[in-house]
């Protein structure tokens, strides 16, 4: 009888556990600004592959992300994508790109991995890129640390982004 108490005992304690590591999970609902001075922008003279806005949705596990960027002309265009936190595949379409990433979270819930593949074309070219992308919560901003790859190479960063 001991045994069977101590091993309800057992699954119980192990059961609280993996919740209290589910409540753990970061939420990084939210609009959030890129600062520049504290974010590492890359090589100089290419430009910046982070988004300089980001307005962010969490609910259980789903992510909506609407992130903002300057494109060539200088004017500020929206791309919004949407994740599972699950691991599963999510495809996301926009005019001229369409990508696949998976989300999972760290075994601590304090990091989340975005790895994608997307594909780009416009004016009769394509091209494919590979990402990806590790979020966290530090000293109150949202960090995303990034590595780029394409055929035109492999380029890294980390955008800080502070809480608008």
């Amino acid at each position: 009888m001991r045994y069977l108490y101590l091993c309800i005992a057992l699954v119980l304690l192990i059961c609280s556990g993996v919740l209290a590591d589910e409540k753990n999970s970061v939420d990084f609902s939210g609009e959030w600004t890129l600062d520049t001075a504290k974010s590492e922008m890359g090589e100089s003279g290419r430009r910046s592959f982070l988004a300089t806005k980001m307005v962010i949705k969490q609910d259980g596990d789903k992510l909506e992300v609407e992130s903002f960027r300057r494109n060539r002309d200088g004017q500020e265009v929206s791309i919004e994508s949407t994740y599972t936190l699950d691991g599963e595949e999510c495809k996301n379409e926009s005019e001229n790109r369409s990508s696949v990433s998976t989300a999972e979270w760290s075994a601590d819930g304090k990091t989340l991995t975005i790895t994608s593949k997307t594909n780009f074309s416009w004016s009769g070219r394509s091209f494919e890129m590979d990402s990806v992308e590790k979020w966290s919560i530090a000293d109150g901003a949202l960090v995303i640390e990034s590595t780029v790859s394409s055929q035109r190479g492999e380029r890294s960063g980390k955008g800080v982004y502070t809480k608008s």
